[in-house]
């Protein structure tokens, strides 16, 4: 998919795996952040909000599944 010019991967399920694995994801496609640095765990639970709620307006195959790994992630930010 091609946003603003450059190329960016969809978002997969398994972006969603671990934080750090969506910490990688946030640093590839979104170009706000830089790649040495760490993303904010504020600004992590932000994306993380906005996706579920994306999820819950759309048609997505295995919703709850969704629901389930967005919320245990957002738990894990929270205990940190």
């Amino acid at each position: 998919m091609l946003i603003n010019g450059r190329i960016k991967k969809k978002f997969r399920f398994d972006d969603l795996s671990s934080l750090v694995s969506f910490e990688e994801w946030i640093k590839i496609n979104l170009g706000l952040y830089d790649e040495d640095k760490s993303v904010p765990f504020s600004h992590i639970k932000i994306f993380l909000e906005h996706i579920k709620n994306k999820v819950k307006e759309q048609r997505v195959f295995e919703k709850r599944e969704w629901f389930e790994q967005i919320d245990q992630l957002i738990e894990r930010i929270e205990e940190k």
